[in-house]
């Protein structure tokens, strides 16, 4: 099912707050990996990343319950595949954008692309789309929220993802595992009643190598005190 438009609004922001923090790890991690029969050209052990304990890049973070904002920051989402990987690792797209899948080794990819919806908690199959050269991209529309697993059917352990998104609240750490989320709106006004049916913020976390942890957002201290987050801790 197509996600409903009307769930987040874009509006001018004239007061906003940012949202600042460190996402680590306290033990070792490897990358997602899952039983698969010998690849005799990929060797899973060279192509499944790994990460030390200590400061965690790539991992995607995204503020829940936001209504209403400033309009969606980033466009769609290119994955090459070339043998043994695809890149990028992680990305964000716009919803409602074009997946564009290419070959930088002249071999054709068939590359499967799982989503998660994450408004109404259902998989979506996007189905096997199959790369092309640089010239002729093979695409596919990004039509729900979430996470989007892509990997290949030739080479398993050739995988990455996808954060698709409708608003600008979501970021991918960089190599120190910081995160800046800027612009974010004061909360809705309104009587305690139409507060209580409001979504409250959340702050998600997510990792390939760890999965997901939430924090909770409160007026106390959003935009006040960054956020420390550790996996394995």
């Amino acid at each position: 099912p197509s996600a409903d438009p009307s769930l987040y609004r874009v509006v001018e922001v004239s007061e906003s707050t940012v949202l600042r923090g460190r996402v680590s790890a306290s033990v070792d991690g490897t990358g997602v990996a899952f039983e698969t029969p010998p690849d005799p050209v990929c060797d899973a052990r060279d192509s499944i990343p790994q990460y030390p304990a200590g400061p965690l890049p790539g991992s995607v973070v995204w503020l829940e319950g936001v209504e209403q904002g400033l309009p969606v920051g980033v466009g769609h989402a290119t994955v090459a595949a070339s043998q043994c990987e695809l890149s990028p690792r992680v990305q964000l797209a716009a919803l409602g954008s074009e997946l564009t899948v290419t070959s930088g080794d002249g071999e054709q990819h068939p590359l499967r692309l799982i989503g998660w919806n994450e408004r109404d908690g259902r998989f979506l199959d996007y189905g096997t789309i199959r790369t092309a050269d640089q010239e002729n991209p093979a695409g596919r529309r990004l039509r729900t929220p979430g996470l989007v697993h892509v990997r290949s059917e030739q080479h398993p352990c050739a995988r990455a993802w996808i954060y698709v998104t409708d608003n600008p609240y979501v970021v991918i750490t960089g190599p120190e595992g910081g995160f800046l989320i800027e612009g974010v709106p004061p909360r809705l006004d309104g009587d305690a009643d139409e507060a209580r049916k409001r979504p409250p913020r959340t702050l998600h976390i997510w990792h390939e190598a760890f999965g997901e942890v939430e924090e909770a957002v409160s007026p106390s201290n959003e935009g006040q005190v960054p956020f420390d987050v550790v996996f394995g801790g």
